[in-house]
């Protein structure tokens, strides 16, 4: 799994992409966000979603965080205005 910042992340996409390996994300240091890449239909992998099911679960276990309540927190936050 490649570590990469927001804007470097930005800048690569398509290489990112094309790469079709697992990406985490992050801003100052923290995990933002992780990306899997589907592929073509022949190239799907089930493995790279195990593997982001994993880094997302070790993420959560390291902060504590409940998945349920950072559900609500999203959906509140894409609530309000801008």
């Amino acid at each position: 799994m490649r570590t990469v910042g927001v804007k470097e992340f930005r800048a690569g996409l398509a290489e990112h992409i094309g790469a079709g390996e697992l990406v985490k994300v992050t801003r100052h240091g923290e995990v933002v966000g992780l990306f899997v890449p589907q592929g073509t239909r022949r190239e799907f992998d089930p493995e790279a979603f195990r593997a982001a099911k994993a880094a997302l679960e070790a993420q959560l276990e390291e902060h504590g965080a409940d998945p349920d309540d950072l559900i609500r927190e999203f959906e509140d936050l894409r609530r309000q205005p801008r």
